[in-house]
This record gives C-alpha cells, sequence and structure tokens, in this order.
C-alpha cells in the first residue's frame, strides 16, 4: 500500500468511506502488521470557509484505501509538488 504525503504539513493521507483521513508517521507502520484492527488517525473535515480540520478517529485499518496525489491537489487547492508517494 502507498500513502501520499503532505510534505509541508507531514500528512501521510489516505481515503476512509469517502473521507480523507491522516495516519501519523510514527504508526504507518501499523497498517501492513496491525497488532489490532484499528488505527488512531485524523478523519479530515474541509469546512464551507475553506479551513481543514482534523478529528481524532479509531478507524479499521482495512477499510484505507490508498489516496492519490490527484486528488489531494483538488481537495487541498494547492499544487502537486507539496505532495509526494511513500511506499508502506
Amino acid at each position: 500500500m502507498k500513502t501520499v504525503n503532505y510534505k509541508y504539513f507531514d500528512l501521510n493521507l489516505f481515503k476512509l468511506k469517502g473521507k480523507v483521513v491522516h495516519v501519523p508517521t510514527e504508526t504507518l507502520c501499523l497498517i501492513k502488521n496491525p497488532p489490532i484492527p484499528d488505527i488512531a488517525c485524523y478523519v479530515q473535515t474541509k469546512h464551507d470557509n475553506g479551513t481543514i480540520s482534523g478529528d481524532a478517529a479509531f478507524e479499521k485499518v482495512a477499510d484505507l484505501q490508498e489516496y492519490s496525489i490527484k486528488e489531494a491537489v483538488s481537495y487541498f487547492g494547492v499544487s502537486e509538488e507539496n505532495f509526494e508517494i511513500k511506499d508502506l
């Protein structure tokens, strides 16, 4: 599996049931071999005024899906240079 990393904020982005989630770098290793079915993450919410916030949540690792740079550019409204693909 791969993640899209927002380099400026060090956000490791995935899709989850139509939402964007960020998994902290220190817990990325738990995605490949999860000791428990859930992982701590932050569900990103884009507000009407353009700001983005993250709410802490526990979500099932099996529900995480790869996110693309194209989707990240569209969601965050910044250029492709701000993102990179990382293998887990």
